[in-house]
């Protein structure tokens, strides 16, 4: 139904946009590439460009996927900050997923050194930011490194629940597995309990 409504309103680019984004849920990749660049050609965003290197990193084309995201921050100035986090949120995802952690942490450390209240890691949008970049120090032996934010974190009020869960269980299996601390391990679950 919504394909033959966007017929009809060829000129809109919000009606545009909600068709990419429902096909990009459904995975219908190639008419969301489709439909982006339809938008893209009446009004060219950071949401266009972002969600374009989202469907091309579903589809496989990470360098393809790259370059849109580069659009994308380029056009983020004009947006603001919620804008840039989205875009080096989803670069972070593109970059981990090719396993270049020393880039990731590049990304994500500018943008934890200017978190100083740890805002980012209340919101559930974007404070997987701060997992990719504990995940990133552990898969290149900074183990302590990364434990010691995860524990700063959990004593931030009202840390986002998915970043809390993440700490939990990375710290849990790890404790489990090692089985040398288990004072830690109890202490770490408490925590997560009294929250």
């Amino acid at each position: 139904y919504l394909k033959y409504f966007v017929e009809f309103e060829q000129k809109s680019s919000a009606v545009w946009g909600r068709f990419a984004r429902s096909l990009l849920r459904l995975d219908f990749l190639e008419d969301c590439i489709h439909a982006l660049k339809r938008q893209g050609a009446l009004e060219s965003s950071v949401e266009v460009w972002n969600n374009l290197g989202v469907a091309y990193a579903k589809q496989g084309k990470t360098a393809q996927g790259f370059r849109a995201l580069k659009h994308a921050i380029s056009l983020v100035a004009e947006r603001g900050f919620e804008q840039e986090l989205l875009v080096a949120r989803n670069s972070c995802v593109l970059v981990s997923q090719a396993g270049n952690f020393d880039v990731l942490l590049t990304i994500t450390s500018s943008i934890i050194e200017q978190d100083i209240d740890r805002e980012i890691a209340r919101l559930e949008r974007f404070s997987d930011i701060y997992s990719m970049h504990m995940h990133a120090l552990m898969k290149i032996g900074r183990q302590a490194e990364a434990f010691g934010l995860a524990d700063q974190l959990m004593h931030v009020p009202e840390i986002a629940d998915e970043l809390a869960r993440w700490i939990v269980t990375t710290q849990a299996a790890v404790y489990g597995l090692e089985r040398n601390d288990d004072g830690k391990l109890t202490t770490l679950l408490d925590s997560y309990s009294d929250r």
